[in-house]
Order: C-alpha cells, then structure tokens, then sequence
C-alpha cells in the first residue's frame, strides 16, 4: 500500500511480505544506527480494520453522496494525470513568463491545452466510474451509509483486502497507522495522521490560458495532525 508511511519518521513503508508493512529502519540491526526513533512494522489485517475505522471519518470529511464518490474515486486516475498536465503548462509558463515563447514551446503548450481540455471532457462525462468492480462500489456505498458495520464487510471474502487497499489508494494521498497497547496480541490500530488525495475536480490547479496568465499555485492540504488524532 503506497500511501503508507511510518508514524516514527514519516518514511513510506515497505512490504514486509506475510508479515504485513514495515518501516525500511525495521531490519537495521544497530538499533543507535537506525535514522528512525520507533521503526513500526504493522500486519495487513491491523492496517485493514485501522482503515476501515477511519473511512466513515474520510467519507463526512468529503461530505458527498455514494454516486459522488464512486465518481471521485472512478476518476482519481484522470485527476492526477490533469493536474500533472497543469503543473507542466504552469511551468512553461514560469519559465518564459516575460519572454516570447518560441514556436516549439507554443506548439507543446498548444498539445498540453488540448490534452488538458480532453482529460476535462473525460472527467466530466465520468470515464473511469464504469471500471469500479461491485465489491468497491458496494464498500463505498458501506461507507457511507453503514459506517458502524464497516469493519463486518465481506468478512472472509478474498476480494476484501485487494478492495479496501484500492479505496484507500484512492482516497489517502498518504496515512500513518499508530499503535495502542504494548502487547501484539491486544494491541490496536488506528489513523493518526493523514493527507486526503484531492478528488474534487475543482480543487485541482488551475487552468492556464492566455499568453501570459498569473501564476498562483493552490496550496497544499494537510490535515491538522492533532485534529486527526481527536477524529
């Protein structure tokens, strides 16, 4: 899982095969030598049921309803590949900002505007909902709608972690998992610290037309840590 990143020194997390996801420090074994304070390792059910417990949160923190976010979710993949071609036509733009772009900078910027008009068209009309399998588009709906049996969903059905490790990829740009409890055995697990990936059209870059369009950039949106551990 991507998004995953270790709640001692904020570096992503590693597979660590059956055993779940590890910390790259975990194996170090000069515990004076490893450049995180408490490298975690956490098990693929562990981070299940801590995302599982958070969705709910994530949902009424997006506030939208089941067909909103299956459409969110659904065009994720365009929205990042928009935002992308933005980020280039904004740096083009930078860069020759008080000079006359030449023919071959005004021919790419042409083909990014064209492609960015395109990717704007296929969010619109949706393209992507329609390859959401069942079981997400019914995790989704749980989500939403049933939040207090989330973590009873499709219990022992092997389509269940594959989808949940998908919603969460989606929705999570990155998420810590914190431990409560010193025995393994009783410990759990829970979000405490997490950036929402931005899945509103509107929330992306701007667009950039015009030869010499203001610059602003959108800042980033970090969730408050502290507010994250109240959640």
């Amino acid at each position: 899982m991507s998004i995953l990143r270790c709640a001692g020194c904020g570096e992503p997390m590693q597979s660590g095969g059956q055993q779940g996801y590890q910390c790259p420090a975990y194996l170090t074994i000069f515990r004076d030598r490893r450049p995180c304070p408490s490298p975690q390792r956490i098990g693929h059910r562990s981070v299940e049921r801590a995302f599982l417990a958070h969705l709910p949160k994530t949902v009424a923190e997006l506030d939208v309803a089941v067909e909103q976010l299956a459409h969110r979710v659904g065009t994720a993949q365009l929205l990042d590949e928009l935002r992308n071609v933005n980020d280039q036509m904004m740096r083009m733009r930078c860069d020759w900002q008080d000079l006359q772009l030449p023919r071959a900078e005004r021919h790419r910027l042409s083909d990014l505007d064209t492609l960015c008009s395109d990717l704007e068209l296929r969010v619109a009309q949706g393209a992507g909902h329609g390859h959401l399998t069942d079981s997400t588009l019914e995790l989704i709906e749980w989500a939403v709608n049933r939040p207090r049996e989330l973590e009873t969903w499709r219990l022992g059905d092997l389509s269940r972690g594959p989808c949940i490790a998908g919603l969460v990829t989606a929705l999570y740009k990155r998420a810590s998992i914190e431990k409560h409890g010193t025995n393994n055995r009783w410990a759990s697990f829970s979000v405490c610290a997490y950036e929402l990936s931005k899945l509103n059209p509107d929330s992306g870059t701007p667009r950039i037309s015009g030869p010499r369009s203001s610059m602003g950039r959108s800042a980033p949106w970090i969730v408050n840590q502290e507010r994250a551990r109240a959640l």
